[in-house]
């Protein structure tokens, strides 16, 4: 509907409808609404709720021939008929397996292919890490940064001492780990992201800081892009 009209609503309402939105809702807010209908919801919204209570309250849950002036009309008498509205409305029996269905098609389509690259950035991002602090710490990988061919060099070219080396290492691997957890945990999954892509955005500071080409940080910005997606497509996991 594009606005409010009581009598093209009051018709849907008697033949079983029980949502109402008006024309340019967004995608998001139709499939709340379905989703809340296939739960057994009624959805009318503050403007059309009590309007529309008010119409059957007057017609008595019928077409009325004449207009009918309200105020003939007890606060009593409205209120019982405003119960007997509701019911009707909740009286109807649609097909809650076919809005379920619905509920699925607009609103979810798009999640079991989110969810599976969420969680394919997600592994990826937290094996890298533990890979480069368990297997490869004191390997020459041509990714050092400077003219590094381990870790310790390489925090050393970016004047910082072994302390620091040691305590970024257990962070990283400690916030790897947690994404790892995600897959049966999905709540620490996005803040353990986003830890990890600002440490990886710092390793991207460092090797610009020593003047090393794109290609020595790539590793590093390819971790930063994994971490970020992980974080971006499981934000809504539970």
């Amino acid at each position: 509907m594009t606005t409010w009209q009581s009598q093209p609503l009051l018709a849907a309402v008697r033949a079983g409808a029980r949502g109402y939105r008006v024309t340019g809702a967004s995608r998001d807010d139709i499939a709340r609404a379905v989703c809340a209908v296939a739960d057994g919801q009624v959805l009318l919204g503050p403007d059309a709720g009590p309007r529309l209570l008010d119409e059957l309250a007057i017609t008595g849950g019928r077409r009325a021939d004449g207009p009918v002036a309200p105020a003939f009309a007890t606060a009593d008498s409205r209120s019982r008929a405003r119960q007997r509205g509701r019911s009707r409305i909740a009286s109807a029996s649609p097909d809650v397996s076919t809005g379920r269905w619905m509920c699925f098609a607009i609103g979810r389509e798009d999640r079991p292919l989110k969810n599976l690259v969420g969680r394919l950035a997600q592994t990826a991002a937290a094996l890298w890490i533990l890979n480069v602090w368990f297997i490869r710490f004191n390997k020459d990988t041509g990714y050092r940064g400077g003219n590094a061919s381990n870790m310790k060099e390489e925090f050393e070219e970016y004047g910082l001492s072994e302390t620091t080396m040691y305590a970024v290492g257990a962070a990283k691997v400690s916030l790897a780990s947690l994404m790892l957890v995600g897959h049966a945990v999905p709540r620490v999954t996005r803040p353990a992201s986003i830890g990890l892509a600002m440490f990886m955005l710092g390793a991207i500071g460092m090797h610009i800081k020593v003047g090393d080409p794109v290609k020595r940080y790539l590793p590093a910005l390819s971790v930063f892009s994994l971490a970020t997606i992980s974080a971006a497509l499981n934000g809504n996991r539970r």
